[in-house]
């Protein structure tokens, strides 16, 4: 019975030994499937990264060179389907005559190194070649050792090489073809590395005389490690620095130069570039501007009780005030504001204007005028912008370079108060004459209408009744049908007069040879009547308006020939330039016009003579004035009585017009 135990025990045991190594097998084949897993998951991973790389990636079989795969990225590359390329020998990715040393070199290098990258050469499809980089390693796919080559195509960093390149062979030539000198200097060892050609004019020394030197050979002994120690700082804080300094030549001539000097990067290695100007020419002209300004402040007492201002500009480094006189206390600043620099010239000119004068400025410089007069306004410290003219002279150095302004400025605030006033007025008055123009058109106009009626019924009254009533009467009917005709004449004329304003054509080329004969044309029952010799010169070609013209000439001729005092008129017209006007005139052998009526005869209505000695409205010479107030010119008379007369007016030369013979 114990043995039975023993052996159920036994049983029991192997039992549970049985189970439990059931139960490890079993984790066993989970963590397999679960490393499995993790093994597809990671090569999915891997090919998916592998074609959608942006990168070119093939395969080659070690041993035969060819190639056993490829990404969408290697087809993009070489312009090929995957099938044209896999299969095909390493060989095939690159230029014939450079294919077997490539092929050869990266597999020698991967073997050795295990990873390489190098430049190379692809064809593509179209037979265009393309550079790109490589990165080849050798790689176990399915145990079997492959040669991974990761193509990258460098072809737009090859450009921006080959920019880079043409840019330093740009700055290379600008370095040596600069004017001023340039020095390159070790700024550790203050060594000179490097100087251009105008370095070796400035010291008048050969360069293998200059490189190699320290840089405190350059100045004089006294303040050679002063300027040395001062740029080194200076450049080391603040990155550019610009001073004046002096330089000695082999000669030995201390010359000044202006130095700026700023830290750069020359092959990865810091150099202290030093920009050397020759300012030779300028500190001559400072110092004869000094001697200048010496006589300005003898004058400075005659100046300063002036209202005008004086200042002195210096240009090369900005609108800096070198000299200005105390008047410009009326603005509320001081002197000293203003040459200390407190108060800049943006500060004192109206933000507006400053672009505007400082074109105007340049424009002047650049058309090589020197003095030129400004209209703009002045900030005072107040903050009130007063208007100010300006004359200024552009002073130049011995070089011919334009290096200050002198100006004198004055307030002209009242003036420009003045004339915006009298703008204002005129414009005013523009528009009030407008009004009374079209008030004139419009009264004259609707006054037509019952003034018809009126002389209609004054006719039929006379026709139907005349002799019918006693002679009082007829007399009357014959005073009203006159003057009903005699209003119609003037309401006519009046119309005529607004139309001049409000009708006008369009200026344009005009002949006034032509116009003066059409005149003529429109006038030949009267000139026949009174037979008229009427003659001309040459008249010119005008801009203007050609039917008002032909009114103008038909209104003076007619006028000569209305008041010839009973002899045969003889009427002549003529033309001449003068200045930027043609003066017209028409001559009559008339009448005469005394002196004291010389204005009166051009306003409207205006008459010298009765109805029944002479005919008319006194609206025609009216019409000829403002027939030449809008060509813009001018029109008068110069007669005596008895003496017959001379009209004059003007038109403006315009472009276009000629002198027609």
């Amino acid at each position: 019975m114990e043995d039975e135990d023993k052996i159920k025990d036994q049983l029991i045991n192997e039992l549970e030994k049985f189970r439990q190594r059931i139960s490890e097998l079993e984790a066993s084949e989970t963590e397999r499937k679960r490393i499995e897993g993790v093994l597809q998951e990671r090569e999915k991973g891997f090919r998916l990264a592998f074609e959608n790389a942006k990168d070119a990636i093939f395969w080659v079989d070690s041993e035969m060179g060819l190639i056993t795969n490829c990404n969408k990225a290697a087809e993009e590359l070489l312009e090929k389907k995957r099938e044209e390329i896999i299969g095909f020998h390493q060989t095939t990715l690159h230029p014939p005559e450079k294919a077997e040393y490539f092929a050869d070199m990266f597999k020698r290098h991967v073997e050795q190194k295990g990873t390489v990258g190098e430049e190379a050469e692809v064809v593509t499809m179209s037979g265009k070649v393309k550079p790109v980089h490589i990165t080849a390693s050798l790689i176990l796919v399915g145990g079997k050792p492959i040669i991974q080559g990761i193509f990258r195509d460098i072809t737009e960093r090859k450009q921006v090489k080959g920019v880079l390149q043409e840019r330093e062979k740009g700055f290379r030539l600008a370095f040596e073809s600069a004017k001023d000198a340039i020095f390159w200097t070790d700024s550790e060892t203050s060594l000179i590395t490097n100087c251009n050609k105008a370095a070796e004019e400035l010291l008048e020394k050969k360069r293998e005389e200059i490189i190699g030197f320290h840089q405190t050979t350059l100045h004089p002994p006294e303040k050679a490690e002063y300027f040395a120690d001062m740029f080194k700082r200076h450049v080391e804080q603040k990155g550019t620095v610009g001073e004046e300094a002096e330089v000695v030549t082999m000669s030995g001539k201390v010359k000044p130069v202006h130095i700026t000097a700023s830290l750069i990067l020359v092959g990865g290695k810091p150099i202290i570039q030093g920009i050397f100007r020759d300012i030779t020419e300028r500190k001559r002209v400072e110092n004869a501007l000094m001697g200048a300004l010496e006589k300005l402040r003898e004058l400075e007492s005659i100046i300063n009780r002036s209202p005008a201002v004086v200042f002195l500009w210096r240009l090369d480094e900005g609108w800096q005030v070198e000299f200005v006189s105390d008047s410009v206390k009326q603005f509320g600043y001081t002197p000293e504001e203003l040459l200390s620099g407190q108060v800049s010239w943006d500060n004192i000119t109206y933000p507006e204007d400053v672009p505007r004068i400082e074109a105007e400025v340049a424009e002047y410089f650049q058309r090589g005028v020197m003095e030129f007069a400004q209209e703009y306004r002045f900030i005072t410290k107040s903050g009130e912008a007063r208007w100010i003219e300006g004359l200024s002279k552009g002073l130049k150095d011995s070089n011919g370079v334009v290096t200050h302004v002198q100006s004198i400025i004055l307030d002209v605030t009242e003036r420009k108060r003045a004339e915006e006033k009298l703008q204002k007025m005129l414009a005013e008055l523009q528009r009030s004459n407008a009004e009374l123009e079209q008030f004139a058109y419009v009264s004259s106009h609707d006054l037509q209408e019952p003034l018809r009626m009126i002389s209609s019924y004054v006719k039929l009254l006379s026709k139907r009744y005349k002799g019918k009533l006693d002679a009082e009467a007829d007399e009357f009917i014959a005073y009203t049908v006159d003057g009903a005709a005699h209003m119609q004449t003037m309401i006519e004329d009046l119309l005529a007069y607004s139309r001049v304003g409000t009708r006008g054509e369009p200026f344009k080329s005009t002949d006034c040879k032509a116009t003066f004969e059409q005149a003529l044309a429109n006038l030949q029952v009267a000139i026949e009547e009174s037979g008229a010799v009427i003659t001309h010169d040459h008249l010119p070609i005008v801009i203007a308006d050609a039917s008002q013209i032909t009114q103008l000439f038909q209104n003076l001729i007619s006028n000569a020939i209305k008041f010839s005092g009973g002899e045969p008129p003889v009427i002549h017209s003529a033309a001449e330039q003068r200045g930027n006007e043609w003066v017209f005139s028409i001559r009559d052998s008339g009448i005469g016009i005394a002196p004291e009526f010389h204005e009166r005869i051009f306003l409207i209505f205006q008459r010298l003579h009765g109805i029944q000695d002479c005919p008319g409205t006194g609206v025609g010479l009216a019409i000829c004035k403002k027939i030449v107030d809008r060509h813009g010119g001018r029109i008068w008379v110069e007669s005596e009585t008895g003496k017959g007369a001379t009209f004059y007016f003007t038109i403006p030369v315009r472009e276009g017009e000629r002198y027609e013979k």
